[in-house]
């Protein structure tokens, strides 16, 4: 295949030969191999990240739908104000750090999607507890009094 006075034919056959061609079945990996290969999947940041804004949600709405909101609404103001500017707080937070991150091309953080999934949770409770409150709850509130 090559000649003698080929100077480059030493490195053609300890390059070349060596190795398998593409597509043969030595390339292709066992079935043990694409078992180990599997990539591993963190439950925690995805739990967190489903039962946190929920559980948000559910407190702040039942705190503005209920007995507490009639009995104290400055109480309920001022939880409604601290929670909101926490969470306002921690989510320009992440987004600095997600911008840090992203200048050195590193991957993408839970803690963004969870201050602000969080935050977008309370608002909506915000404004359908005090919707409901004043839909329902401060009628009968009045009556009973």
């Amino acid at each position: 295949m090559f000649r003698a006075a080929d100077p480059y034919a030493s490195f053609y056959s300890e390059a070349f030969d060596s190795h398998p061609a593409y597509g043969s079945d030595l390339l292709k990996p066992s079935a043990q191999e694409k078992w180990t290969r599997r990539r591993n999947v963190n439950v925690l940041p995805i739990c967190t990240g489903i039962f946190v804004p929920w559980i948000a949600f559910s407190l702040i709405h039942a705190m503005l739908s209920f007995y507490v909101h009639e009995v104290s609404p400055p109480l309920c103001y001022a939880v409604q104000a601290i929670v909101c500017s926490i969470l306002g707080l921690l989510t320009i937070l992440a987004l600095l750090r997600m911008l840090k991150r992203w200048k050195s091309k590193s991957e993408s953080d839970w803690f963004l999607f969870l201050c602000s999934t969080t935050l977008l949770a309370v608002v909506i409770a915000m404004v359908f507890g005090n919707r409901e409150f004043a839909a329902s709850g401060q009628l009968f509130h009045d009556s009973s009094n």
